[in-house]
């Protein structure tokens, strides 16, 4: 999580989001994804860690059919 304020970012992999985000990296955004925690590896307990830490700013939820229809 490092000592830079962040957005974290949740979507489902399936979708493709990186125009966006690269749009916030140019703005000045840093951001940080669930992509690197699998489904079943504690998920909702990293993503839990990553979103009430001090340094996370806020929470952007992609909604698609495909994350709907995640496990996660």
């Amino acid at each position: 999580m490092g000592t830079t304020d962040y957005v974290f970012i949740s979507y489902s992999h399936g979708d493709f989001i990186t125009d966006f985000i690269s749009k916030l990296t140019d703005a000045g955004y840093s951001t940080v994804f669930d992509e690197t925690i699998s489904y079943g590896e504690e998920w909702d307990l990293k993503v839990r860690r990553q979103i009430s830490n001090q340094r996370c700013r806020g929470l952007l939820l992609f909604m698609s059919e495909k994350s709907v229809k995640s496990n996660a």
